[in-house]
């Protein structure tokens, strides 16, 4: 049986394809650690993953598009994670978070050419500031996350999502017998996400560009309150 799902907006099908096989992927890491004190950490690591039957999306021979395999492909970079406590500036301070990056390559079905692998490459950025007062029972934070969304290939289409960043900040308190009161914001002042879309005709092998789409989406700041509390 052949299924098929539609994207309306981008006006896309994508084919069901009955002769899919099972991603396998072999990974090697190598990581240092150094601790100090109760609570600090950092942790940095090198990663090398091997994939055969790697999943893509690839023509089908009624001229759809569908999920596919990859014979060879690859994908390495590093990652890098803390935990510093920050009682030195102020007690009950911490800041955590991670930083990754990531490249691949694999020979696209299309072009027969290297490329990376469809949204899985670039930077990640997230970090985290926690201050807590045991004494009142408050805990209060922030935290930011700017990433690389990478690209997208289809045969014959190819979309850029340009780097994002998103932030919160947030206020909790236990102080209420029996309740946890919490109050945060997001994106206080709205947030905007941007996609280039290329279009080539026939497809992606000729490097003709039939044309090229610019989308952009903008949402407002949101926030919330969250009462919790025990019967």
């Amino acid at each position: 049986m052949l299924f098929r799902s539609a994207s309306v907006g981008d006006n896309n099908q994508n084919s069901g394809n009955p002769d899919l096989r099972p991603e396998k992927i072999w990974s090697s890491l190598v990581g240092v650690e150094k601790r100090w004190g109760k609570r600090g950490v950092l942790n940095a690591s090198l990663v090398q993953e091997n994939f055969t039957d790697q999943l893509t999306l690839v023509p089908t021979g009624n001229g759809g598009v569908a999920l596919g395999n990859v014979r060879d492909a690859k994908r390495w970079g590093y990652d890098l994670s803390w935990t510093l406590p920050l009682a030195v500036i102020l007690d009950g301070l911490e800041l955590t978070g991670y930083y990754r990056w990531r490249t691949s390559e694999l020979v696209d079905p299309i072009t027969y050419q290297s490329r990376p692998f469809s949204g899985w490459n670039g930077r990640q950025l997230n970090a985290d500031i926690v201050y807590e007062i045991p004494a009142k029972k408050l805990r209060m934070g922030a935290w930011i996350w700017r990433g690389d969304n990478g690209s997208e290939y289809r045969p014959d289409q190819k979309y850029n999502w340009q780097t994002h960043q998103t932030w919160a900040a947030w206020v909790e308190t236990k102080a209420y017998k029996n309740l946890t009161i919490e109050f945060g914001i997001q994106d206080l002042f709205g947030n905007t996400f941007r996609r280039i879309r290329t279009d080539y005709a026939p497809d992606r092998r000729s490097g003709n560009i039939s044309q090229t789409q610019f989308r952009q989406r903008s949402l407002d700041g949101t926030w919330y309150l969250v009462i919790k509390g025990t019967i």
